[in-house]
């Protein structure tokens, strides 16, 4: 049985800041495994932001936050994650990003690069000092491999006086599997 994978890792990495994190954010509430995650493993008065531009899938998320017990900690947000600035003004601890579609959903709707790395952009900026986003994506379809490409370019990019970046993959799976992009933010740009 494989215990470690692009998403466990993402988890493990996000794990030291999450009993201090005030304000978190699951990107992609999917099936809302992500955004219970973050909502078991915050502090009380954590506020996690699950976002979604399908209604199936925030249901869901809330389906499996209220079977958890942690519901009162999440707010559902009906919207593209690359509109994190209109419902979160404050700083932001941790961020989950987990692309490609939803499992159970229509495959046609993807996550897409201009969207995807706006609100990764966004959210890097919005990061309090020691604060963390995570990546998970998937080159196995189109749009997925664009979105993977451009995030390497883009993240590679970010100023090392301010951020370091890491990325992960299984080297002996398919050049397909999917791969973990983590974002540390290092000190303040402001200083």
């Amino acid at each position: 049985m494989q215990r470690i994978n692009s998403k466990t890792l993402a988890h493990l990495m996000l794990m030291p800041i999450l009993g201090s994190a005030k304000c978190v954010v699951d990107a992609t509430a999917g099936n809302g495994h992500d955004t219970v995650f973050l909502a078991e493993h915050s502090s009380d008065d954590c506020v996690v932001y699950a976002f979604d531009i399908q209604q199936d899938a925030l249901d869901s998320a809330k389906r499996l936050a209220e079977e958890r017990g942690v519901a009162e900690k999440v707010r559902l947000v009906l919207d593209s994650h690359e509109n994190v600035e209109s419902h979160i003004t404050d700083e932001i601890d941790a961020a989950m990003f987990n692309l490609g579609y939803l499992p159970t959903g229509d495959h046609q709707i993807t996550t897409q690069a201009d969207s995807t790395m706006k609100a990764i952009l966004t959210m890097v900026r919005k990061l309090s000092v020691g604060g963390m986003v995570t990546v998970v994506s998937y080159s196995g379809h189109t749009a997925g491999a664009k979105e993977q490409e451009r995030l390497f370019a883009e993240l590679s990019e970010l100023p090392v006086r301010y951020y370091t970046v890491s990325s992960f993959r299984m080297i002996n799976h398919k050049d397909t599997a999917p791969m973990l992009f983590v974002i540390e933010k290092v000190r303040c740009e402001n200083r």
